[in-house]
């Protein structure tokens, strides 16, 4: 789990500007992220068509449906990369690319599931890129160069740590 570094590097980055306890700067971080993901998914239900009272419904009910899931796992970065994955859809649904490839990258330096995002981009965006629309495929490589940049950053970085380069839990 050591290429998960988003949070640690936010809350160390905290740290350094004012000495509160680390915990209060991840709490902020997590609870900002809860925060960020309701706002996510109202937004994304409402590029679909759904009015007001439905966008309250489906940021309501996600949270309940997600509340068996964090009494289960309660790792300090799942928070944070529900969040940034919902907003990398809602910004792919509005094709707000210059928004997109940040929040890609802030959620490759979260966890590396991240990349998922290039496949749902894929196949949302397939007539396009069966086509050979250009744009497209230049999307498709960026996310796939930010990928492996970040990746093998943190790699580098960490390459003095115990432990293996990937794990499986299969």
């Amino acid at each position: 789990f050591v290429y998960r570094v988003l949070v640690p590097m936010v809350v160390d980055l905290a740290l350094r500007l004012s000495p509160l306890p680390n915990l209060t700067y991840a709490t902020i971080v997590i609870y900002g992220s809860l925060l960020g993901f309701l706002a996510s998914i109202r937004s994304l239900a409402a590029i679909y068509g759904a009015k007001t009272q439905a966008q309250d419904i489906v940021g309501v009910a996600a949270l309940v449906l997600m509340l068996p899931w964090l009494l289960l796992y309660r790792h300090h970065y799942d928070l944070t990369q529900i969040f940034l994955f919902t907003l990398g859809l809602r910004l792919m649904a509005s094709r707000r690319w210059r928004l997109f490839l940040p929040v890609f990258a802030l959620g490759c330096l979260n966890k590396e599931t991240t990349i998922l995002l290039t496949t749902v981009f894929a196949w949302h965006y397939r007539h396009e890129l069966l086509r050979l629309s250009r744009s497209h495929w230049l999307l498709v490589a960026a996310q796939g160069a930010i990928f492996g940049a970040i990746r093998m950053l943190v790699m580098w970085r960490f390459a003095q740590n115990a432990g293996q380069v990937m794990e499986y839990h299969l």
